[in-house]
């Protein structure tokens, strides 16, 4: 009886450990390891992207929350491809003909890789039509 449990235990390490020195457990392992540090730069880059200096503007009938970009969301190497639009504002030294002196980004990140971007605001530009 002994020397059966003894077998099974043995028998039990090596299922185990021919399992684990199969190649296609060992690709799911990394796989699940790149993933997760994938997320973990998009959640860093949106998080930096999110964490601007915000300052209230008053711009006719709504206050809109001024963003600015921080050097580390300036530095993003990529960026998520969600549409949640923002108006990218330009910096002080960009002459503008007309108003307003900005463009439509498709979210935040991709406004602050652009260097003429100061900050965005949330919603696409406005027309530069006022009644």
């Amino acid at each position: 009886m002994k020397k059966m449990a003894k077998e099974m235990k043995n028998d039990g390490k090596s299922v185990f450990s021919n399992l684990l020195e199969k190649k296609s457990v060992k690709i799911l392992i990394y796989l699940l390891i790149v993933i997760f540090a994938v997320s973990i730069i998009i959640t860093s880059a949106l998080t930096s992207v999110n964490n601007g200096q915000k300052e209230e503007q008053d711009s006719g009938k709504t206050n809109l929350a001024k963003n600015y970009c921080t050097p580390e969301s300036r530095k993003a190497e990529v960026c998520i491809a969600v549409y949640e639009p923002v108006c990218g504002w330009f910096s002080q030294p960009i002459k503008c003909v007309r108003y307003p002196c900005a463009a439509t980004y498709s979210n935040a990140c991709f406004a602050c890789m652009d260097e003429k971007v100061e900050y965005w605001t949330e919603g696409e530009c406005p027309s530069g039509i006022y009644s």
